[in-house]
């Protein structure tokens, strides 16, 4: 309803159809307001739900080693070497769910290091000796020692996310080899199966993207968060699958002298 004009004036059917098109536009700038106002908190959200799946991914994986040592626990719990190896896994996962959680009450845009120069032959060994305490006879490992500047606790996600990816993809009576060597100016970390593989497809248009697995149970980010921490160390990772008969993951790191 038109209420009574403040200034009168003879209206005309121009100024009418001028009026409809005002309103039109008003109730449609009113719409993409409601509209915008729905977007931002959509955004929130889904950034909320980035957040928390990269955490359930970190926390799957802790929550993985104490798994498995609690199914040993069943047939060992008697040998005190198992005690003593029961009780650092339990020690450091507690320790990383601590510094996890430490880490969300403040959640920067982009991943932080703290890079000092390591070995990575000794980083890596250490990540192999956790799951062989677990998994016997299940990883292997060779290597050399060679030195970059990295943020240890990052890297060692990436060899585990790699590792855990590869016994997963692989039958309970075959290993996967874990490697460190010295190629061309850079810092090698590769990681080998001989589980199902996966398709060029995949492989090239699916694999370290976001939301993305062939796992069941899978979150499909470990393999992106993977490609972003290598990345932030002025890295690359390669991968190399073929159905059947397996797949190569291999981190590059740029190489630093050893510390005296």
């Amino acid at each position: 309803m038109i209420r009574e004009q403040i200034v009168h004036e003879m209206l005309i059917y121009d100024d009418f159809d001028l009026m409809k098109v005002l309103a039109r536009q008003a109730a449609q700038a009113i719409t993409n307001l409601k509209l915008s106002e729905e977007v931002i908190e959509m955004r929130a959200m889904a950034a909320v739900s980035k957040v928390s799946t990269f955490v359930i991914h970190d926390l799957k994986n802790l929550t993985t080693s104490l798994s498995l040592c609690m199914d040993n626990a069943e047939e060992h719990i008697g040998n005190p070497d198992f005690q003593k190896d029961a009780i650092s896994t339990i020690r450091n996962s507690l320790f990383k769910m601590k510094s996890l959680m430490h880490r969300l009450k403040s959640i920067p845009e982009k991943i932080t290091l703290y890079t000092e120069v390591k070995d990575i032959d000794n980083l890596s060994s250490e990540v192999v000796a956790e799951f062989v305490k677990l998994k016997p006879k299940r990883v292997m490992y060779t290597g050399e020692p060679v030195f970059s500047r990295v943020d240890a606790e990052e890297i060692r996600k990436v060899i585990i996310n790699l590792i855990q990816n590869a016994l997963e993809a692989s039958s309970d009576d075959r290993s996967v080899t874990v490697e460190t060597y010295r190629e061309n100016g850079s810092v090698c970390i590769r990681v080998s199966d001989t589980g199902i593989g996966m398709t060029e497809d995949y492989v090239k248009n699916h694999l370290f993207r976001p939301f993305r697995t062939t796992k069941e149970t899978g979150l499909g980010i470990g393999l992106y968060q993977c490609r972003q921490i290598v990345e932030a160390h002025d890295g690359k990772i390669k991968v190399m699958s073929d159905i059947g008969k397996g797949t190569v993951f291999t981190i590059y790191l740029p190489i630093a002298e050893a510390v005296e």
